[in-house]
């Protein structure tokens, strides 16, 4: 997503990713960035995130950023802004950026009614309260340069499909009573690839673009 949004000439000083979990986005930043801060409340998450020469993690909060005032050139929020305060986030990313530093919000769902559906299993909308627009539109002192969705279809193997489905938690729920285990993976894997093991799933993706001013 960060190659839509950013130029391959982009470079910055100081990166912060806020929401890390296990560093996949902190290491995408570090594509444009020299340094890289990657925070997350999630010790656990944070130990399971890979060492990298550019990356520092840090546990904490977007709500509570520790740097100090006006240090961050460029800040990436990957599928985390649901989970803050986004009025309280935004000013602790105001306090610690420069002017003119990008903020960038982004996010993807992955839309699995065609492969449950393939494997006779049921997803109520309501069971779906996450929001993947959240973003800080008509904050005060974010301009907006970009806000978009668009459709991609991405190519996934048998494996990596059964843990993008096992990743939720209602879905996890459902897979354990379908094959009457607790490690549905295996049969869930086994299942997938009767039909092939090349999947080509629609994603949605959602990024948005700001300058502070």
């Amino acid at each position: 997503i960060l190659k839509r949004v950013l130029s391959d000439s982009s470079a910055f000083s100081n990166g912060l990713d806020i929401g890390c979990g296990t560093g996949y986005s902190a290491r995408a930043l570090a594509t444009y960035s020299r340094n890289v801060l990657g925070i997350d409340p999630s010790q656990s998450m944070l130990n399971r995130a890979t060492v990298h020469p550019k990356i520092k993690y840090v546990k904490a909060s977007g709500e509570e950023i520790p740097l100090p005032d006006h240090s961050v050139d460029i800040v990436t929020l990957a599928g985390s802004l649901f989970y803050m305060n986004v009025d309280r986030v935004g000013s602790e990313i105001k306090r610690v950026c420069r002017k003119g530093a990008l903020v960038i919000p982004y996010d993807f769902k992955i839309l699995l009614d065609d492969v449950l559906e393939s494997l006779s299993v049921s997803q109520k909308e309501n069971e779906l309260e996450y929001d993947h627009h959240l973003n800080f539109s008509g904050q005060e002192g974010f301009e907006e340069i970009l806000v978009k969705q668009e459709q991609i279809n991405l190519e996934l193997l048998g494996d990596q499909l059964a843990h993008v489905l096992l990743s939720e938690p209602h879905l996890y729920e459902k897979f354990c009573d379908k094959y009457s285990t607790e490690k549905p993976f295996k049969r869930l894997v086994e299942s997938l690839v009767k039909s092939g093991n090349h999947f080509f799933v629609k994603t949605d993706l959602f990024y948005s673009k700001y300058q502070l001013v």
